[in-house]
């Protein structure tokens, strides 16, 4: 009898709280069902510093999983607790990102008296140029009909030619319609 009793009562507990967890994964929030789906540091992020705004929160989640990425990373830079965050993650970021983060940085005062927020941008400014020459450089290998020839008869590669463009352009007289 006394087992049945127990028996009985860890079912009935088993029942209650079966439920209660599956009420508390619910409850969990708009925040935490987009952090599950993005990498481990930006869903820590998200976690921290997204404010639970249930509008935009249902706008993310319309997003794949590596737009959703992207534009967390972008809701975040507007947060200004997320800051160092936010600089320390544009190395690695894709290039539309970075421009996306860069407009916010543009247009929320709070990054011109964030400490640091230059010298990220000038470190960023160098990955950028890094990353350019390096598809500039493989293009011009990828095509191979890239490369213009100098007066001294060396290769110039695609540069050279578009700035000999560019001059021919600008020195050419004004012209009324």
């Amino acid at each position: 009898m006394r087992a049945s009793v127990c028996l009985s009562l860890a079912l009935a507990c088993g029942l209650q709280l079966a439920p209660t967890a599956a009420f508390a994964q619910a409850d969990a929030g708009p925040v935490e069902a987009l952090a599950a789906k993005l990498p481990k540091d930006v869903g820590d992020a998200a976690r921290k510093w997204l404010r639970d705004d249930a509008k935009e929160l249902k706008a993310l989640a319309a997003f794949s999983p590596e737009q959703l990425e992207q534009e967390v990373v972008v809701a975040l830079a507007s947060e200004p607790a997320a800051a160092d965050f936010v600089l320390g993650k544009l190395p690695a970021e894709k290039p539309a990102t970075d421009l996306l983060v860069l407009h916010v940085v543009g247009n929320d005062a709070f990054w011109a008296d964030h400490p640091g927020t230059r010298e990220a941008l000038q470190r960023l400014a160098g990955h950028l140029e890094e990353r350019a020459v390096k598809i500039a450089g493989d293009a011009v290998v990828a095509d191979g009909a890239g490369e213009t020839f100098g007066e001294e008869g060396g290769a110039r590669g695609p540069a050279p030619a578009l700035e000999d463009m560019a001059l021919d352009q600008s020195s050419a007289p004004f012209r009324e319609p």
